[in-house]
């Protein structure tokens, strides 16, 4: 039996800003990066030299983060959510503006999740559905609209010292955009349909995990700084070697069409669903009904939210302009994900 997890903004709730609080964490996050590291000395005496030669100060990388955070705050104040800017952009063929806003989302969830580190839920949920083995089982499958790294934090403090933290022993996990998408074991529990924030230069992951798990002092803050400024220049000189990896889920990247049927495959035999913290917004309708038409052969919806009238609601609707009949249970205590072990 297969028991598929959906998760949404709300599965990372504790670690990072859900729709309505963007604005006020890009504000807390400006005034944090000013106080501690305006005037720090260690900082201030660093310096680069950029692809035309020129010496470069840390300092005025710093600044130059910060004013771009702050047009970042701009485009989350305007009454859009990140999403809907992003399929306007994308949809009116504004390549420069789309860009541009999928670099400052993915550094702007980078800082974040270096200062928070991680959701406790995701240890607490990967410890209780881990076999002896230490594997999620294969009758597990979890489909992500996020675009964070929660799992793969976590993950990395299962790893030992002298692993690499962005090689995955637990999770098997596919997005669109990744290193090379054929080498992963056939086993694959996790799907990240907007991928997830980061970039791949010259074929080497750039995830921030390892300052995920260091936090932010004047030493790990230069190297952001400079890991920051190598993929800007990057991405400014429309350098091919730069990807990001996140990919909204209308991109039809590389390997759009081969990804969706690998999703589909994974949870077409899906006997029991838990949505946790996922909305089912607007704009993610179109694959949402695909997800629940593939899934036949449901029988139960397990939903863990604090917006229960709203979800169910959606859910409903999808299920009845489908012509399936499911039964749904609700949970509204949110303090740790739902296990197989809960659901009868």
């Amino acid at each position: 039996m297969i028991t598929t997890y959906l998760l949404g903004a709300g599965a990372s709730a504790n670690a990072l800003p859900v729709v309505k609080q963007f604005s006020n964490s890009i504000t807390e996050t400006i005034e944090f990066l000013k106080v501690k590291f305006d005037n720090d000395e260690i900082v201030s005496k660093e310096s680069l030299v950029n692809s035309y030669g020129v010496e470069i100060t840390l300092r005025s990388i710093h600044f130059e983060l910060l004013d771009r955070l702050r047009l970042f705050l701009e485009d989350c104040s305007n009454g859009f959510t990140i999403d809907e800017l992003a399929k306007s952009y994308f949809f009116k063929k504004d390549e420069e503006k789309y860009s541009i806003l999928k670099f400052n989302l993915s550094i702007f969830l980078s800082i974040r999740q270096i200062l928070s580190k991680s959701d406790y839920r995701y240890f607490s949920f990967i410890s209780q559905i881990s076999n002896s083995q230490n594997i999620i089982p294969e009758g597990i499958k979890i489909v992500s609209w996020n675009y964070d790294r929660q799992f793969e934090i976590i993950e990395s403090r299962f790893l030992p010292e002298n692993k690499e933290l962005n090689s995955l022993n637990r999770l098997s996990h596919r997005s669109k955009i990744s290193n090379n998408y054929v080498d992963v074991r056939v086993f694959n529990n996790l799907y990240k349909l907007n991928g997830s924030n980061g970039f791949i230069l010259d074929k080497k992951q750039i995830d921030f995990l390892d300052l995920c798990k260091r936090g932010l002092n004047s030493i790990s803050y230069i190297e952001f700084l400079k890991t920051y400024f190598e993929i800007k220049q990057k991405i400014e000189e429309k350098d091919p070697k730069i990807k990001n990896t996140l990919s909204f889920a209308w991109e039809e990247s590389e390997n759009y069409v081969r990804f969706y049927k690998d999703v589909w495959n994974e949870i077409c035999k899906t006997e029991k669903l838990v949505v946790i913290g996922y909305s089912f917004p607007n704009f993610n309708s179109e694959i949402d009904l695909e997800f629940f038409t593939k899934m036949q052969l449901l029988k139960k919806i397990y939903i863990q939210t604090l917006d229960e009238i709203g979800v169910s609601r959606k859910i409903k609707y999808i299920l009845s302009k489908l012509k399936m009949e499911v039964d749904l249970e609700i949970f509204s205590n949110c303090d740790n994900f739902l296990t197989p072990a809960e659901l009868d």
